[in-house]
């Protein structure tokens, strides 16, 4: 046989094995109908039970958002995002108010998360005066200077921005001061989310009691329990209740130096006349710190008063007055109590005096010879490290 007929037998061959081999393989399977073909209606279908298309709705965009999952009750799902802020917001508030019985320092740290997290679902600039407020607290002054900022910027009313401008020129004062910043520059803006700001902050120092001074003002009364003598022998005198209400500034935080203001009121049991002594008088005196030990201090007070002496009604104001300048002298030992040194209790010893009025009524009404007062008294003071006179703010 020759190579050409060869040549055509093995095509002829090699032609049929292909075509057998591909009639004995399985077809492959069909693909599954997508489900626009699967409900689309056939052509034999009727089309009376189609339902009419809905001239309203419009065809979703490809670039839309994802749907927002319906509302179900749980704390992960909501309406629309601004419900969701609503609801951080809610919890950043009730992180705050427990931070401020226990001054946990992590409940501040998860109170401003919270609302930096409102935020991201709707920034609205009530979320960053709270954010602000927050960060003020826990002494980040860099970045609260940064969320109140943004107020302004996201359709705040007049009253929110002037309550913000208000805290701006609070911290700054702060800032300038320099209190709660470091000097490393710990607080900067290189941290902060573009709509929510920054946060992580150095937690409230609990004070320890070694500084004695550690506050700006403060605000108490105290209770005495006196014995008073007032006029001749016998006209007033006896055992007694006096009360005072005082408000402190600390002059200097180093000598440990203040000045007060105090109002006291003191009924005077009769003598040997017809009625009480009412007594009322308004001081200013100065005092300082004695360090005894950590949270333990003694505290000597001298002031000088005026004070109003009445008697012959049921009280002051229905009473005949005459007018007295007086010496008030007290020395108490207070102790410090509360996770920032705010409470403060005290006992201590105190002497009043009172000038004989020059009143020409005042010896007819038992008062020629002014009077004194003396006992031990009971004291209670709050204090606070804002600067005095500075505005309250409170959350949105």
């Amino acid at each position: 046989m020759s190579m050409k007929l060869q040549r055509y037998t093995f095509l002829a061959i090699f032609l049929f094995c292909t075509d057998a081999f591909a009639q004995e393989a399985p077809a492959a399977p069909a693909a599954p109908p997508s489900e626009a073909e699967e409900s689309a209606p056939t052509d034999d279908a009727s089309t009376d039970d189609a339902p009419a298309a809905d001239p309203v709705a419009a065809p979703p965009s490809e670039t839309s958002a994802p749907p927002v999952p319906p509302h179900d009750g749980s704390a992960g799902s909501f309406a629309n995002p601004q419900e969701k802020a609503v609801e951080l917001s809610e919890e950043g508030k009730d992180l705050f108010r427990e931070w401020s019985k226990t001054n946990q320092p992590e409940l501040l740290n998860q109170a401003a998360d919270k609302f930096r997290q409102a935020l991201l679902f709707s920034p609205e600039a009530k979320y960053y005066f709270n954010l602000c407020y927050i960060l003020d607290k826990a002494e980040r002054y860099r970045d609260a200077i940064t969320a109140c900022e943004s107020v302004a910027a996201n359709d705040a009313s007049d009253r929110l921005k002037q309550k913000a401008n208000g805290l701006l020129v609070s911290i700054r004062k702060n800032l300038t001061s320099g209190g709660g910043e470091t000097a490393s520059g710990h607080a900067t803006n290189n941290n902060t989310d573009k709509r929510g700001g920054v946060i992580p902050f150095k937690p409230t120092t609990v004070a320890t009691g070694e500084n004695i001074s550690e506050y700006t003002w403060s605000a108490g009364a105290d209770v005495g329990f006196v014995n008073s003598d007032f006029g001749p022998k016998g006209s007033f005198g006896g055992q007694g209740v006096k009360v005072s209400f005082n408000a402190s500034l600390l002059l200097s935080k180093t000598k440990n130096i203040g000045a007060k203001v105090y109002l006291g009121v003191l009924e005077v049991p009769k003598g040997n006349l017809s009625g009480a002594l009412h007594v009322a008088e308004f001081g200013v005196g100065a005092y300082k710190h004695f360090k005894i030990k950590n949270r333990i201090f003694a505290t000597p007070f001298a002031g000088l008063h005026f004070a109003t002496l009445g008697s012959g009604g049921e009280s002051l104001s229905d009473s005949t007055t005459v007018q007295s300048n007086g010496l008030r002298l007290q020395a108490a030992i207070s102790m410090l109590h509360g996770l920032r040194n705010e409470h403060v209790f005290s006992v201590g010893l105190g002497l009043s005096t009172y000038t004989a009025p020059s009143d020409q009524n005042a010896a007819g009404l038992g008062l020629a010879n002014g009077g004194t007062t003396a006992g031990l008294f009971f004291s209670y003071t709050y204090r606070d490290s804002h600067p005095f006179g500075a505005t309250f703010f409170a959350l949105e």
